[in-house]
Parts: structure tokens; C-alpha cells; sequence
């Protein structure tokens, strides 16, 4: 079973947490019910989903800074600082996906075509609009939703044992759950210093929750396929 991992924050990001609590809650239940049903395969249709949208985190926070940038607002200078940083973090993670899959037993070509679920793809062009449409600060939304519930690394190999899969398979899981224990820092001091503005706020509750909400729906029509 999966269990994350949340400590103490400050009063804007208790306020986010509470509030997509029932989110991830159902979250959890559904990506569990996928594991149940579908075994290795749904871990495997988790992992292929993860390594055809890296590239969007990248994406989401260059576009984000820029967006910021062009406001011209002195106080979105942190925000912005940290979106360009993080982009660079995450650059290449979709080749280690890659080379987890690769370390799995699957060729290159399998995934040379593919494109990624339409569910997730949905969720992605939400979080685009949020920060052309909204404000570029709703990112912070889709970042705490991700990175900020870290799964144990314990809980990442007894689940590679269950299904049989090498270590070789599991190292981007595993940096991920080692790193975003720095990445979340810079996420909940971001939220607590612009979460007291209410418009602030309701976008980066609404990225949360369109994150959360696409994983689910993305694992329950999985887990219902036959």
C-alpha cells in the first residue's frame, strides 16, 4: 500500500492541504485499485504515462516565468527565480524514464510513437491555461500536488518486489522521492508568501486539484479496461 508522506505547514499551504485532502484521498484509492486489478501492467501504463509527459513539467514552468515576467511585478520575482531553477531540475527526466524502461526489457522504438492519454494530456492543457488564462502562480498548484506528498522510498521497492522489477527499473522513482524533499521547500515557502491573495489562492487550489483529478480519472478508466 502506498503511504504519503505530509508534515506540518504553514498556514496557507494547511489551508491547500485540507482542501484537496478528499482529492487525494480518492487518489490513493484509485491508484491502488489499478494495482490490484492490473498488477505489473498498471505500474507499468503509470510509468509510460510519466515518461511521455517529463518534458511537461519543463515546459509548465518556463512558460510559467515567462508569463510572470512579462507582469513586470517586483513581487513575482521569487516565483519566477524559482520556476526557472526548477525547469532546469527537471530537464532530461524524461531520458531517465527512458532508460528505466529500457532496463525493464522494452526496445526504444516501442516508445517512438506513442502519445500520451488523452486524460493526461487534458490535465496538462488545464494547467497551460491556468497560467495564460489565470495567473502563472497556479503552477504552484500542479508542483504541490506532485511533489509535495512524497511516496517512501521503502513503499517504491517493496512495490518492485511485488511485481519483479530490477532496481535498474526504479532508480527515477526513487530520485524523485529523495529530491522532493528539497523541491517541496522552496514550493510551501512560495505558496505561505502569495496564498494570503485570495485570486492567488483559488489558482493554485484549482491546479492542485485538476492534477490530482486527472491522475485519478486516468487510473480508473485504466483499471477498467479489460
Amino acid at each position: 500500500m502506498l503511504e504519503f508522506q505530509f508534515s506540518s505547514f504553514a498556514q496557507g499551504t494547511n489551508t491547500l492541504a485540507s482542501n484537496i485532502r478528499p482529492y487525494q484521498i480518492l487518489y490513493i484509492l484509485k491508484w491502488e485499485n489499478l494495482l490490484n486489478k492490473k498488477q505489473k501492467n498498471g505500474w507499468i501504463q503509470f510509468f509510460v504515462q510519466n515518461y511521455l509527459t517529463a518534458k511537461a513539467t519543463e515546459a509548465l514552468l518556463n512558460f510559467a516565468a515567462e508569463q510572470a515576467a512579462q507582469r513586470q511585478d517586483k513581487a513575482l520575482v521569487p516565483f519566477i527565480d524559482w520556476a526557472r531553477i526548477h525547469a532546469q531540475e527537471e530537464k532530461d527526466h524524461h531520458e531517465w524514464y527512458l532508460d528505466d524502461l529500457l532496463a525493464l526489457g522494452f526496445q526504444k522504438y516501442q516508445f517512438e510513437n506513442l502519445i500520451a492519454d488523452e486524460i493526461i494530456l487534458e490535465m496538462l492543457g488545464v494547467q497551460f491555461s491556468l497560467i495564460a488564462t489565470a495567473h502563472p502562480i497556479s503552477i504552484l498548484g500542479y508542483l504541490f500536488a506532485l511533489e509535495c506528498y512524497n511516496n517512501e522510498p521503502e513503499n517504491i521497492y517493496q512495490l518492485a518486489q511485488r511485481f519483479s522489477i530490477p532496481a535498474e527499473g526504479i532508480r527515477t522513482f526513487l530520485y524523485h522521492a529523495e529530491v522532493d524533499q528539497e523541491h517541496r521547500k522552496p514550493i510551501i515557502e512560495l505558496i505561505d508568501i502569495y496564498s494570503p491573495n485570495d485570486f492567488f489562492y483559488r489558482t493554485i487550489l484549482k491546479s492542485a486539484i485538476a492534477t490530482l483529478v486527472g491522475w485519478t480519472k486516468f487510473f480508473t478508466k485504466l483499471a477498467q479496461e479489460g
